[in-house]
């Protein structure tokens, strides 16, 4: 399984660089011009594709190869901790706290960390980036797609989120179906048991 991401409009690059989820998302995210409009996408390869070959396809930068890995120095561990003072037990992004701990509890800081648990927060992390600017970043959207070399049922779906400062909200392509599907099948069903003209 592939998934990628097409975040737009392009995230200004000091943001990404002066703040932590900023900083995150930075360990994963590339950015390609398509059309003249700088896009940034963040890459997933799953553990049965030749990554090689695919991260090309992909992303065409043949010069970087990616390993769905990122390490967390003490340096951002430390600015995670300051990022997360003050923050309620339950928030989202308030588990970058424990990751930052045991980051600095390694000498070299934690290597070769799994991007999956930051990747279930990519919504959480760009609201954080609106939360930051505001008057640069009103409205982030999101298009992400699943896509893999196995054809089974749902292997080809995706998602959509329109995040802003203050929440974000998000539909996956098998919901739009579901609720589609519905809608039109009570349509359907009221239309059959209305009353025809001339009865």
């Amino acid at each position: 399984m592939t998934v990628s991401y097409t975040i737009s409009p392009a995230i200004p690059s000091k943001l990404m660089e002066q703040t932590v989820p900023g900083q995150l998302l930075l360990q994963f995210m590339r950015k390609e011009v398509v059309d003249g409009v700088t896009m940034s996408r963040l890459y997933r390869m799953g553990p049965d594709f030749d990554k090689l070959q695919n991260y090309y396809y992909l992303s065409l930068q043949k010069d970087h190869q990616y390993h769905g890995q990122m390490d967390i120095p003490h340096s951002l561990a430390r600015e995670m901790i300051v990022f997360t003072d003050g923050m309620a037990e339950d928030h989202p992004l308030y588990d970058l706290r424990l990751v930052a701990e045991a980051s600095l509890a390694e000498p070299e800081g934690l290597q070769r960390v799994d991007d999956y648990q930051f990747e279930e927060k990519l919504e959480d992390l760009l609201q954080a980036l609106c939360q930051a600017a505001p008057d640069k970043l009103p409205v982030v959207t999101v298009e992400g797609s699943r896509t893999g070399d196995k054809l089974t049922i749902g292997e080809h779906g995706g998602f959509a989120s329109v995040i802003t400062a203050d929440g974000y909200e998000t539909m996956t392509t098998q919901l739009f179906i579901h609720e589609t599907t519905a809608r039109l099948k009570a349509k359907k069903s009221v239309e059959a048991e209305a009353p025809k003209a001339g009865m």
